[in-house]
Order: structure tokens, then sequence, then C-alpha cells
């Protein structure tokens, strides 16, 4: 009886240690490293420190490490995940389409604005004050864009410019890349440019962190909705860790509402290729307007 008793005693310490071992693992991190492309919006340290609550909330819910890329240009993100160096991505509009065309990037989420839902507006501005009250007014004078695979700071101004049969390259007396949403609204405030085009959420973001005040710049032009931007994988991403990904950005609002606020968003919603027709259909007005124009 009494080697009975201690047969069971033994087996049920051995059971007890291989449970504690199993929660353990439970809990434990796997050894996959995800890499997350970012485009750039704004100031890179400023960017990395708005995204920390966000890959602290992904790598808990993924039991993964997540590192964050964010490279100097849109078109260095498209080619980062062509090369695997990424696996999912923050696009611009413009930016996933080119991705989806040259990779077949899949859409997992879209960004959904706390004022504007599920899309955000390109907007053209210039200082306040200094007689610019058209898109005219601006022939012959420098114009800032953001990059040329900006949806908001290239392609949709440039799709406006067409359908007003204007030329941006032979219609401004210099066409300035700036890199980012902000530098654009400095570049503007400062006289570098007369004008130029940003996206209203960086340019509310700017008004509401003090680096802009209202009294700095006016609004010439303001665009339809654009579709949110998407948070795309590369084809070959894992499908399991993809749909896990896709579950854990759809319910950060819920979970860990900090790190969606921390980036000026509601939410992310679901995402589908159909929802970015309009961004094709400004890049063939835009091709279109080159070759009759030539």
């Amino acid at each position: 009886m009494k080697r009975q008793g201690l047969i069971w005693l033994l087996s049920g310490l051995i059971l007890l240690i291989v449970l504690a071992g199993c929660s353990s693992l439970a809990g434990a991190k796997s050894d996959v490293t995800l890499r997350m492309g970012v485009v750039p919006k704004g100031d890179s340290a400023e960017m990395r420190e708005r995204y920390e609550s966000l890959i602290a909330y992904l790598e808990k819910e993924l039991s993964v490490d997540i590192e964050l890329y964010m490279p100097n240009n849109y078109d260095d993100v498209i080619a980062a995940m062509k090369e695997r160096k990424i696996d999912f991505a923050l696009f611009g509009a413009y930016s996933f389409v080119k991705a989806e065309k040259e990779i077949g990037a899949v859409p997992l989420v879209m960004e959904s604005y706390p004022k504007t839902g599920s899309g955000y507006r390109s907007l053209i501005v210039t200082r306040r004050g200094n007689g610019i009250t058209s898109i005219a007014d601006l022939r012959d004078k420098p114009f800032a864009f953001v990059d040329r695979t900006s949806t908001s700071g290239f392609l949709m101004p440039n799709a406006y410019f067409q359908l007003l049969h204007i030329q941006s390259h032979q219609f401004f007396s210099e066409a300035r890349f700036m890199g980012s949403h902000d530098a654009v609204a400095k570049a503007v405030k400062s006289g570098r440019a007369v004008a130029g085009a940003l996206d209203n959420q960086s340019y509310e973001q700017m008004l509401k962190s003090g680096e802009i005040s209202p009294d700095d710049l006016t609004i010439l032009w303001k665009s339809e909705l654009i579709p949110g931007s998407p948070i795309a994988a590369h084809p070959e991403m894992d499908a399991q860790l993809r749909a896990k990904l896709t579950e854990a950005l759809l319910t950060a609002h819920a979970r860990e509402p900090d790190a969606v606020e921390d980036l000026g968003l509601a939410k992310y919603v679901k995402a589908d290729r159909g929802m970015y027709q309009s961004v094709r259909d400004a890049m063939f007005l835009i091709d279109a307007g080159y070759t009759l124009n030539r």
C-alpha cells in the first residue's frame, strides 16, 4: 500500500511539472519574427514612438517578435516586400495598388478615422494671406508634393489637375518632393513652396500638436474621400498567421484602445481589393492625360 501510494504521489508530481511547463510555454513567444513596414507620413522618430503600443499589442496577441521597418520613401516599402525584407506593411492606397500589381500584396485591414470613417482626403494648401485664391494662381510657382507614390500627396491632386487640363510638370515652376506630409505643410508655411498637397489626417494632427496654426495655411482644394490606408501582407505569409494578425488588428480598438488612438485612428476595418478601384481609376486618368498631352 505504501509503495502504491508513493507511485501515485510521484505520478502526481510529474503531472504537475508537465502542466506547469505547458502553461509556461503557452505564454511564451515563438521563434517567429515578423517584420512590419510603414510608409513615411511624418518624422520617423515620432512615428516609431506612435507605433510602440501597437507593436507591443501585436507581439502579445500573436506571440511573436515584430520588427518595425520605416524607409525613406513609399517605393522602398514596395521594394522591401518584394525582396521579403518585410512580411506586412501599412501602405498608402496608391502604393498598395502598386504592391498588389507587382507582388500580389493581400489587403487585410484598412484604417478608419474618427471624423471621416474609412476614408481620408487630399488637400492642397497655401500660406494664408499670400494672395493665392485658386489653383490658377499657382501657375509658374513652386509646388510641394509628398512622394511620387503618395495617394493624397501626389496621385489625387494630379488627377484633379488633369480634369483642369493642367500638366503639373509644365504648369508649376518646380515640383518639389518633400518625403512626408508634415514636410509639405512646413515647406508651405515657411515659403519654400507656394502651395502643396498632403492628407487631411496629417494636417489635423499638426494643428493638434501646434506645429502649425489655423492662421498659417488655407485650404484651396479638398478631394473626395480616398479609401483608408491598408495594411497588406506578402502573399506567401503563412495563412494562419495572416488570419491571426487580421483578427488582432480588427479588435485592437477594443482590446488596446490607446494603441489605436496613438495613431490618430478610430479603429481598423476589414479591407478588400475592390475598395481601391477609385485609386486605379485615378492612375488611369493620369496615364491617359500624359499620353494625350505628349
